[in-house]
C-alpha cells in the first residue's frame, strides 16, 4: 500500500471511529430494544471494519495508536445528541441522525474501495452488511414517521359519507 492509499485508509478509519462514537452515544437514548440492538450491531460492524483496515495497513504503527474519535467528532456528537433530544420523537431524531451519518460513511467506504486495490476483495462483505443495516434503520424510520392506521381512518361513517340533500336546500 502506497502513501496515498494509506492516507485514504487512515481517513476512513477516523470516519468509522467517529461514527461509532455517535452510535454508542445515541444508542442509550433509544427505548425500543430492536432499535438499540440494530445501532449497537452497526457500531460493532464499524469497529470490525476499522480493525480490519488497520490490520491491512500493518497496524503496528502510528495508525493503531491514533485510534478513537477526534475532539471535533466528540463535540459534534454532543451537538447531535442535543438535537436528537430536543426532537418531539427522540428515537426518530436519533435514527435520522444515525442514517445521515451512516450514508456518508458508506459513500466514503465505497470511494475507498474503488481507490485502494487491496481493500476491494476484503471489505465487500462488510460494506454489504452496513448497507443492509442502514436500509433497516431507514425503513423503521419511515414506519415511525407514518401515522398509525387507526389515526388515519375516519372514526364514523358520517365523516366519510356526504349527507344526501335530495334536491332540497337547507336554509
Amino acid at each position: 500500500m502506497n502513501a496515498a492509499e494509506r492516507a485514504v485508509v487512515r481517513k476512513l478509519v477516523a470516519d468509522l471511529d467517529n461514527t461509532r462514537l455517535l452510535h454508542t452515544t445515541l444508542a442509550p437514548l433509544l427505548i425500543r430494544p430492536h432499535l438499540k440492538f440494530l445501532i449497537e450491531r452497526m457500531a460493532r460492524a464499524h469497529a470490525t471494519i476499522a480493525d480490519d483496515l488497520i490490520g491491512q495497513m500493518g497496524g503496528t504503527g502510528s495508525a493503531a495508536r491514533e485510534r478513537g474519535a477526534s475532539r471535533f467528532a466528540r463535540m459534534r456528537v454532543r451537538i447531535e445528541r442535543r438535537i436528537a433530544i430536543t426532537n418531539l420523537d427522540i428515537e426518530l431524531g436519533c435514527l435520522k441522525c444515525i442514517a445521515r451519518h451512516e450514508g456518508r460513511v458508506t459513500q466514503r467506504l465505497r470511494r475507498a474501495l474503488e481507490n485502494v486495490r487491496p481493500l476491494q476483495q476484503s471489505l465487500h462483505r462488510e460494506l454489504g452488511q452496513l448497507e443492509r443495516l442502514r436500509l433497516r434503520i431507514e425503513s423503521l424510520m419511515h414506519e415511525m414517521e407514518m401515522p398509525p392506521l387507526a389515526a388515519a381512518m375516519p372514526r364514523h361513517r358520517a365523516d366519510v359519507m356526504p349527507v344526501p340533500s335530495h334536491g332540497r336546500h337547507r336554509p
